[in-house]
């Protein structure tokens, strides 16, 4: 949970790595993508990130940004660099078009700012980490009180896991657009990985 705004950047200085003598260790910077469904909030978290690393490391491209309406050779340049074992981006920030279809073999932490949409929908952002081998990584959801105060008893009646509380209006605040299943994940106080087979209908033995 942030303990502010979910738009306030300030959230995600968590995610730069700075060793035991307060200093940023850029080798020892994980490589971490976070999903954020606006595309001047990506801006904003970039350029936020971007102030709090030291002089020397400020220009050089540690922390990218990636939305639809930049250039293609710009996104190509983009995700090279984050992909790339010699590129020297270590934070992208990005829109949904990172999550579906291409691989990360070096991504360590992944995180998704708000409730989302779907189970589905998480765990193929979840997904981007740690392609390759057999490392450990995080999947982060960076979420507002009101998600661990909201009752499952006051959204509407029906079978989709995906309902949110209330018809929707023309706009809809996020609190009302909050589906039932991304509520029950943040609130989850049991094993997710059982809550994500329940959620999928996957009753093979690993399953859960």
């Amino acid at each position: 949970m942030v303990p502010c705004k979910i738009d306030d950047p300030q959230n995600y200085e968590c995610l730069l790595h700075f060793g035991d003598d307060k200093k940023f260790d850029l080798q020892a910077q994980p490589h971490v993508i976070i999903f954020a469904d606006d595309k001047v909030l990506t801006a904003k978290i970039a350029m936020h990130l971007e102030g709090c690393l030291p002089p020397e490391h400020r220009g050089k491209g540690v922390v990218k940004h990636y939305h639809s309406a930049m250039s293609k050779l710009y996104l190509e340049q983009t995700h090279s660099d984050f992909v790339s074992p010699t590129g020297t981006c270590r934070i992208l920030i990005a829109t949904s078009g990172e999550s579906v279809g291409i691989d990360f073999p070096n991504v360590k932490i992944v995180c998704t700012l708000g409730l989302p949409s779907t189970i589905v929908d998480a765990l193929q952002r979840g997904g981007r980490a740690i392609r390759t081998g057999d490392e450990t990584a995080l999947f982060i959801v960076f979420h507002e009180q009101w998600a661990l105060d909201i009752k499952e008893s006051e959204f509407m009646d029906g079978t989709d896991p995906d309902r949110p509380r209330a018809n929707l209006g023309l706009h809809p605040r996020a609190q009302e657009r909050a589906p039932l299943s991304a509520v029950r994940l943040v609130q989850c106080k049991t094993c997710l990985r059982k809550y994500y087979a329940e959620y999928l209908c996957d009753e093979a033995e690993n399953g859960a």
